[in-house]
């Protein structure tokens, strides 16, 4: 999975025009806020979709993503344990860069981060006081359930709105 990140990157990089970093009268989170914000919104309803729709197209669950839940308790390794397939598919989060402008240092925290979140979710069995690890670890004993990124905590924005929020195994 890193490997795929880092094709799409070497692409990325030589296909777009990142903006300049503002003048010295702004900050970069002054200038940046907004896009950071679309990016976190961009990156939890990115992953819940093609997230979702691995379980729920056969093909893909059982040559695809399959892979990612044989770690049935899921530890900091198992998070980035993807089929190639599913690591283009995670990593298709960074075109982004194409519709939504932004500097160069904003688009290299959201890779960082891809490349970090998963972390957070397969952290082994996870505790309620820390709802990120124990949603994915849900997840990862019901199937059908917390589907989310994590990014969010109580099963974030789209697992609430969808009625696929599970609280307790």
């Amino acid at each position: 999975s890193v490997l795929i990140c880092i094709a799409y990157d070497a692409w990325i990089s030589k296909a777009v025009t990142f903006r300049s970093a503002p003048g010295s009268d702004t900050g970069f989170f002054q200038d940046q806020w907004m896009t950071i914000v679309i990016i976190l919104l961009w990156a939890d309803c990115h992953f819940y979709w093609v997230h979702r729709w691995q379980h729920e197209v056969s093909w893909l669950y059982q040559n695809v993503h399959k892979v990612h839940h044989e770690s049935k308790e899921p530890d900091p390794w198992s998070g980035l344990s993807f089929h190639p397939i599913e690591g283009a598919i995670y990593f298709s989060s960074l075109l982004i860069v194409f519709v939504l402008p932004m500097q160069k240092l904003t688009y290299d925290l959201f890779r960082f981060g891809l490349l970090l979140s998963p972390i957070g979710g397969h952290l082994g069995h996870g505790h309620r006081s820390f709802p990120w690890g124990y949603d994915h670890w849900i997840h990862h004993k019901k199937f059908s359930y917390n589907y989310g990124s994590g990014l969010f905590p109580c099963n974030g924005i789209w697992d609430n709105l969808c009625g696929t929020a599970l609280a307790e195994a």
